[in-house]
């Protein structure tokens, strides 16, 4: 496997899960089909077939999948935290008078955070493995050169 081309094709499907994964209202479809992992493991394996011009064997699309999923979890881990952040300072500095009533919901955030991390780098990248073998019956074949 070409590694520029498997990196850019996982990068690119594990954005796209991560991103998607990570707006509110999409966010609900990955809770419960995890269906940006889906799309993020397929996408993989689409963009990789076309930067190689070759058929993409179904152990391929797995790794192509499963690096897209890590890929995804990353990106959600961290924008999860960042919004996670930013929304717990901005209760904290709008809500002085309760700050010691704060550090209970801080604490629980942090637990479902750190859970949710390790749920995310264990589901995510089994998922886009099985997508990414999907997208190889979908996307797998090169597509036909035009003579011209």
């Amino acid at each position: 496997m070409n590694t520029r081309s498997v990196a850019i094709s996982a990068g690119v499907g594990g954005l796209a899960a991560g991103l998607l994964s990570s707006f509110p209202g999409l966010s609900c479809l990955n809770y419960v089909l995890c269906l940006w992992v889906w799309v993020g493991g397929a996408l993989a394996v689409y963009i990789y077939s076309r930067m190689e011009q070759k058929p993409v064997t179904s152990g391929q699309g797995a790794i192509l999948g499963a690096l897209s999923g890590l890929v995804g979890a990353l990106i959600l881990s961290a924008l999860s935290l960042a919004f996670g952040a930013l929304a717990m300072s901005f209760l904290a500095m709008t809500n002085r008078e309760a700050s010691d009533q704060l550090l209970p919901m801080f604490t629980t955030q942090g637990i479902v955070f750190v859970l949710s991390i390790f749920f995310y780098l264990i589901i995510f990248p089994g998922i886009g493995a099985l997508a990414g073998l999907i997208g190889v019956e979908m996307f797998g074949k090169p597509a036909p050169h035009v003579m011209g």
